[in-house]
């Protein structure tokens, strides 16, 4: 699912929040504070850390109609709106580990 939607966010421009830790990052990175190897793990963690956040968004975006109705008799399967992003994460970071480490989710 991750994969796909990562897929998806290339076509479809998916607003998120301002990063005031990329800013400041990316101002260090241009005061030469780190040498070119530091400079390109930075940018590589940032462009990791934007698509993460734009994974979340799409979520929150598209889910809003399945937190209106649902199956409540069905808890185990029920995630409330506000353990969203909790979920996403952990989700993301599964997908992350099987596809980049091969281990298993």
């Amino acid at each position: 699912m991750v994969s796909s939607v990562e897929a998806l966010l290339k076509f479809k421009s998916n607003e998120i929040p301002s990063d005031s830790l990329e800013e400041k990052l990316l101002k260090m990175v241009g005061e030469k504070i780190f040498i070119n190897c530091e400079a390109n793990q930075i940018k590589n963690w940032l462009k990791i850390r934007k698509i993460r956040m734009k994974f979340k968004s799409f979520l929150q975006e598209y889910s809003n109609r399945f937190f209106k109705g649902g199956n409540r008799n069905a808890r185990h399967c029920y995630i409330l709106k506000k353990e969203l992003g909790n979920y996403a994460n952990r989700i993301y970071d599964a997908r992350s580990t099987y596809l980049h480490r091969g281990k298993p989710m």
